[in-house]
């Protein structure tokens, strides 16, 4: 944390501080919940098996918001946006349906 963010904590401007940084407070109480909450949280297992599916859903999200921001960049209705996030949706769920089938 900077001088600067630890200063508007200090001046009382918390509400501020926390709409600025919650996403950081809210992972941080979620990870200290489930290491004590669940007995193998924080294995090399797990750890790997939240990873895999994060870099996927971080994939998907940055690729909806690539072709929303190369429609809006070349001007095309917003619907042609929520039509292609749609079957990215769709795409991604027969993926998931098709690894399930397979036994892994």
């Amino acid at each position: 944390m900077s001088a600067l963010t630890l200063d508007r904590v200090r001046r009382g401007d918390w509400t501020r501080w926390l709409r600025d940084n919650g996403v950081y407070v809210a992972v941080v109480g979620l990870v200290l919940f489930n290491a004590v909450a669940t007995s193998n949280f924080m294995t090399v297992d797990n750890f790997r098996t939240q990873l895999v599916r994060v870099l996927g859903t971080i994939a998907g999200a940055l690729l909806m918001q690539l072709i929303d921001a190369t429609l809006i960049k070349h001007n095309i209705s917003d619907s042609w946006s929520q039509m292609a996030q749609a079957v990215i949706i769709l795409a991604a769920v027969y993926v998931q349906l098709g690894r399930r089938g397979s036994g892994s």
